[in-house]
């Protein structure tokens, strides 16, 4: 069971860091690298809707470990560490394409988008927060630690609603087996 766990954690994980890779080297390229005014709308919305494809292989996942591994039930704690653990690797993937990109010419990019936000500040209190935000994002802790900030919690959103899904479908089914 173990190794099977192991598996299924690696190829989904694996799969879901590829969508969410993918879709943001996709976006940026085709909509962030064309975009001098800095206005993140369009890679926002493609990033998040791959976050959420991606971690929907969570549900996917869970599902078919409880029925080709369990034979056909699975708790709580088990199915959140399958989601969590995967949510792990696409994050990390995630992070680690993320930071290839910034460090190969996505700084531009983000200087330009703190620039605007600071330009727009009036407050020196604000400005003053705002700039040592953006300075300590483009450190490599800030770097990372936003960088999975961005992806991390919709993934232990999706392994917390997976795996109480699977759970209460669980309890259901050995429910009604007993009243049988």
């Amino acid at each position: 069971k173990n190794y099977q766990m192991k598996k299924t954690i690696l190829v989904y994980g694996g799969i879901s860091g590829t969508i969410v890779t993918l879709m943001l080297i996709i976006s940026f390229v085709f909509i962030i690298g064309n975009n001098s005014n800095h206005d993140m709308t369009g890679g926002l919305i493609i990033g998040f809707t791959s976050q959420f494809l991606a971690m929907s292989f969570i549900f996917i996942a869970t599902h078919s470990y409880k029925k080709n591994v369990l034979g056909g039930t699975i708790k709580f704690w088990p199915a959140f560490k399958i989601g969590l653990l995967i949510s792990l690797i696409a994050s990390t993937m995630y992070v680690i394409t993320w930071v290839i990109l910034y460090k190969t010419g996505s700084s531009v990019l983000i200087d330009g988008m703190a620039q605007k936000e600071i330009s727009e500040l009036t407050d020196p209190a604000a400005i003053k927060e705002a700039e040592s935000r953006w300075a300590f994002y483009r450190t490599y802790p800030g770097l990372i630690s936003f960088t999975y900030m961005e992806i991390l919690p919709t993934g232990i959103l999706m392994s917390l609603i997976s795996a109480t899904i699977f759970t209460l479908i669980g309890r259901k089914k050995k429910k009604n087996t007993l009243t049988q």
